[in-house]
């Protein structure tokens, strides 16, 4: 007898040769895209029906998550109520509290003393067991669904715990799992590497490499703990997206990518945002639109904190331009609304110090009012002004960058000096060079001149540097 078509099939079809052709470009793989396919499928048919029944109806409904009826709350599940049971029966009083979705902080197992807040995730599909278990996430989320609450998890991509399987083979030198990570016999490219590739921790874990007791080298750009997983595998990207489905299948409703802009590396850049990343990302939606189109990704959005303030620390001219078009607006509203208008824009992330904070963009997010275009032209014209202030014309183009021997951070180096021109605001500037510059500081020059034979802007490159040095070394 012949059997129909499935809904799995149907999905599949309309994203096939889409998802195949990214697939292909990062890994050249038939043989591991045939194992990709199959664990989709398999993934899909191990999803209860109460999960498929959703998926129809938000897959009806594809904007559901963007409606402004979501009232969120962030949680730790030990502080909250002592462990998994214990939010299940606080569910009655989330949901008087008018909250609809649920963010639970880490809970998959990690290493106690070396968990980093839970980020270093030593078993993707087990919880802390003081917090409870996967059985016990599972019906928690099939609690909230029952009460119209949606459910939120972390899931960490760049990395995962030196506990992990995966990492406890790799250091004892089991085939194909040291290529799940990035390890190394000498520290020749660690060295090139941090070249390039800013500190995320500069303070408490300086570098991106740790030396194992046995002498080998593994990439560690978060803590020594945290072994970079090597994307550029697709026994990696196969494996943790079936980790992922996993928690899917649990009944998690918004899965929070976690580190995703750092998950792929190349030598010679900042390992930051690489075009690889988001045809990973890509793959994953589609994944999701095949297997379990009523679970939401929400990817992190790294930027460095010293960009946040300079939206509302503007320079004089500027900001007058936009007090003059809304008197009485602070000019952190401009910026939240100009996020906000975006499209596919579902979430604004703001870094907030005081009460007064809280309630100013509590106030200005509140009704959500998109931009008009008279307030685009304000911004265009307010955009213009900065540009006319005095600086160096950089426009991150890198080409200085490819031939440099010394590896020195060209584009950041001049982004530093246009906040001190430009911002006149000496600590953010000399934060943003601290941050950013890593191994390639402005004193490494050796003023060899290949940066300004090949600069489009004509920039005086190596005084600009020399000036640099100066000011904030």
């Amino acid at each position: 007898m012949k059997c129909g078509k499935t809904v799995f099939d149907v999905r599949l079809a309309s994203r096939f040769e889409e998802l195949k052709g990214l697939y292909m470009e990062l890994y050249h793989d038939e043989q591991s895209f045939d194992y990709f396919v199959g664990m989709l499928r398999k993934c899909w048919g191990e999803r209860k029906k109460p999960l498929r029944d959703q998926d129809a109806r938000r897959a009806a409904d594809p904007h559901w998550y963007r409606r402004r009826e979501l009232l969120g709350m962030m949680l730790y599940v030990d502080a909250f109520a002592g462990n998994l049971e214990g939010v299940k029966n606080k569910l009655k009083y989330i949901k008087e509290c008018g909250v609809n979705y649920l963010h639970l902080m880490p809970l998959l197992q990690s290493p106690k003393g070396r968990s980093d807040g839970g980020y270093a995730v030593s078993d993707f599909r087990a919880v802390q067991p003081e917090l409870g278990s996967m059985s016990g996430l599972e019906d928690l989320a099939n609690a909230c669904r029952r009460a119209g609450i949606s459910l939120c998890l972390d899931f960490v991509m760049n990395h995962t715990s030196e506990d992990h399987e995966w990492a406890q083979k790799a250091r004892a030198g089991e085939p194909g799992y040291r290529e799940r990570y990035f390890f190394y016999d000498s520290w020749e490219i660690p060295r090139e590497f941090e070249k390039t590739v800013p500190q995320v921790f500069p303070t408490t874990a300086p570098g991106s490499f740790t030396q194992l007791e046995n002498g080998q080298i593994v990439m560690t750009n978060f803590y020594p703990y945290q072994w970079d997983l090597n994307y550029g595998n697709p026994m990696v990207f196969n494996d943790m997206t079936e980790n992922l489905l996993f928690l899917a299948n649990r009944g998690i409703d918004v899965i929070r990518l976690d580190a995703i802009p750092y998950i792929w590396k190349e030598l010679g850049t900042d390992c930051r945002n690489l075009p690889q990343v988001h045809t990973i990302v890509r793959m994953m939606r589609m994944i999701g639109e095949i297997v379990c189109p009523s679970v939401i990704l929400l990817g992190e959005v790294v930027m460095e904190p010293v960009k946040g303030g300079t939206l509302v620390k503007l320079p004089d001219p500027v900001a007058d331009i936009l007090r003059a078009a809304e008197p009485g607006a602070p000019l952190a509203s401009w910026a939240l609304r100009f996020a906000g208008s975006l499209p596919n824009v579902i979430a604004v992330l703001s870094g907030m110090n005081t009460p007064e904070m809280v309630a100013e963009n509590v106030a200005i997010m509140r009704d959500g009012v998109p931009l008009t275009a008279e307030e685009r032209g304000v911004i265009d014209e307010a955009r213009a002004a900065l540009a006319a202030l005095p600086g160096v014309p950089c426009t991150d183009c890198r080409y200085c960058m490819k031939g440099c021997p010394e590896g020195v951070h060209i584009n950041t180096i001049m982004q530093s000096l246009n906040i001190y021109d430009q911002m006149g605001d000496a600590y953010r500037a000399q934060e943003n060079y601290n941050w950013n510059t890593g191994a390639g500081k402005a004193s490494a020059c050796i003023q060899c001149g290949s940066c300004e034979s090949v600069c489009p802007q004509h920039i005086a490159i190596v005084s600009e540097l020399e000036r640099a040095a100066g000011l904030f070394e």
